[in-house]
């Protein structure tokens, strides 16, 4: 698997999955040759990144990428406990539509990065990690100069090989706005082959949400009866839409236009296989023909709009 293209997402470890679930994917991702893990300091109610670092052990060969800025919820870790008992029972909501709405009120100072960095390393078991991001700041956010300074010498350091900000696409756009946000080298951001056209162009280090917590896999899955749709999508691919699940062409044809590191989730061996295996599919795409077929599935996903709204 090219290096660095796929990264396993530790957002739900502790939550909707139990710690068993939570060590068995690591396990299985270290054994399927993942080589980076994306973690943040709310996880799990606080607790996922020292799971990661029990399984990694200190692997220097794996990089690891954290934020801060989300806090874990107390009344949430309060009451953690009983979490292996509801969990079964626990049902995965999936969006209706791709927008995500999140006001995130946290003061984020330097303070909190660096008492956040502290803890992280050390659940992590680690001297330093790849990189350090801005967890979901609001639109209004706007960088102080002690807080950049604290990060480019952590950066200096070695402590952290680069930082920046992740968040969702829109509320970047108006981060990226302000002046003092300029010099912000990199970013985390959300996008699928739904909304990968009108993407911003920001300088991406990664990019998390392709199934876009399953939306994007029930609009996929909803053109499997759409004849019309599949002609017009086989003649340009040259292959047959039902020969791959949703899942495959959702992380196939987005790592192809974007040729950057994808953030996926996943307590499923089987999932994270299909993943992988998208990465490593030898089906040869050029990325303009990759564009035209994310072209024709937007089309059909308005159309899919369209028709709900005059029902």
């Amino acid at each position: 698997m090219p290096k660095d293209l796929l990264s396993l997402g530790c957002a739900s470890m502790l939550g909707r999955y139990s710690k068993n679930e939570s060590v068995s994917i690591l396990k299985h991702a270290l054994y399927s040759g993942i080589v980076h893990f994306d973690v943040a300091r709310s996880y799990g109610y606080g607790e996922a990144e020292k799971v990661l670092g029990n399984v990694l052990k200190g692997n220097e060969h794996i990089k690891i990428s954290s934020k801060f800025g989300v806090l874990p919820s107390r009344k949430s870790k309060v009451f953690s406990f009983a979490k292996p008992f509801v969990r079964p029972f626990i049902k995965k909501t999936i969006p209706n539509s791709l927008s995500m709405d999140y006001e995130n009120n946290t003061i984020i100072d330097v303070n909190l990065m660096r008492n956040s960095l502290n803890t992280t390393l050390k659940s992590l078991k680690v001297d330093s990690i790849h990189n350090l991001f801005i967890h979901e700041p609001k639109a209004s956010f706007i960088l102080d100069e002690q807080l950049t300074d604290s990060l480019n010498e952590l950066k200096g350091e070695g402590i952290i090989n680069n930082w920046g900000i992740s968040g969702y696409q829109d509320t970047l756009r108006k981060i990226q706005v302000a002046p003092k946000n300029h010099n912000v080298p990199l970013y985390q951001s959300s996008m699928c082959i739904l909304d990968a056209l009108d993407s911003y162009d920001f300088q991406f280090d990664s990019i998390f949400s392709p199934y876009h917590r399953g939306f994007v896999l029930n609009i996929l899955a909803s053109f499997e009866e759409k004849k019309m749709f599949r002609k017009q999508f086989e003649e340009i691919a040259n292959v047959d839409w039902l020969s791959y699940s949703p899942a495959f062409w959702a992380i196939f044809l987005l790592s192809i236009l974007t040729n950057k590191r994808i953030v996926t989730a996943t307590k499923n061996k089987k999932s994270l296989d299909e993943c992988i295996s998208a990465i490593n599919n030898p089906m040869k795409l050029e990325k303009q023909t990759a564009l035209k077929l994310i072209k024709i599935i937007n089309q059909e996903y308005k159309n899919t709009l369209g028709a709900k709204n005059d029902e």
